[in-house]
């Protein structure tokens, strides 16, 4: 009531994914839970809510991307926390639904950095290469949620890296070369890593309705991973 914001963006999130499956109260209560209170406050001020989502909201069974409106069926308890959180957003009148996957960038432990510090003890990498999607990097994130708010951007929306899906044994060869470590990264089945939380197999977003809203193409996947690894001083 004090700031009177324009919009509030939710990026507090319960993400350990494989520990909500024994937590899965305590998941949803952050993601959904909390993010009803933020939301009825954003009603209260006139103010845009924004919940950052995730790709874990689908089955993952498609072979083609999935489209904003397209059914959800969450695999794990992270994914129905999630999708709760959305709902409660979309009760806002002014809420924004995100959804993103396999983020990376400044702040917290990430995939590229974890594959650029294994790659450095000179070990080989042992990497799934059953599960596809789109890389995306926090930074080209954060200008198309801004894109899509000037615009007014209201309902459910999908925003990754551009460019075509990849594996995470093909983004982890992608990182190790870029990065210069030399690394040698092997593929291998899911069934190698066994967790507690089942993986969608296929988390491919579509994007073009975010593409038309913004009147911008998203940056390749390669592209943002080659900016971060400039910005992080990994790449000249």
């Amino acid at each position: 009531r004090a700031e009177r914001p324009d919009a509030v963006v939710q990026c507090a999130a319960y993400t350990a994914v494989d520990r909500a499956e024994e937590e899965e109260a305590e998941a949803t209560r952050v993601n959904a839970g909390a993010a009803g209170i933020v939301a009825e406050a954003c009603d209260a001020v006139g103010a845009a809510f924004v919940y950052p989502s995730t790709d874990y909201v689908f089955a993952g069974t498609s072979s083609v991307p999935y489209r904003p409106g397209d059914r959800t069926d969450p695999l794990n308890a992270y994914g129905r926390s999630k999708l709760a959180g959305e709902r409660a957003a979309l009760a806002a009148r002014g809420g924004l639904v995100l959804r993103t996957s396999w983020l990376y960038g400044e702040g917290g432990s990430h995939f590229v950095d974890t594959i650029l510090r294994l790659a450095r003890e000179g070990k080989p990498l042992r990497v799934v290469d059953d599960q596809w999607g789109r890389p995306t990097w926090t930074g080209a994130l954060a200008e198309t949620l801004a894109a899509l708010l000037e615009g007014g951007a209201r309902g459910v929306f999908h925003a990754t890296g551009g460019g075509e899906p990849v594996s995470w044994f093909g983004f982890a060869r992608e990182v190790a070369e870029m990065g210069g470590t030399g690394a040698e990264v092997v593929p291998v089945g899911s069934s190698e890593f066994p967790r507690p939380a089942r993986r969608p197999a296929w988390s491919v977003l579509d994007c073009s309705a975010t593409e038309e809203r913004t009147g911008r193409r998203l940056p390749h996947w390669r592209d943002s991973l080659a900016r971060y690894l400039e910005l992080s001083g990994v790449r000249a």
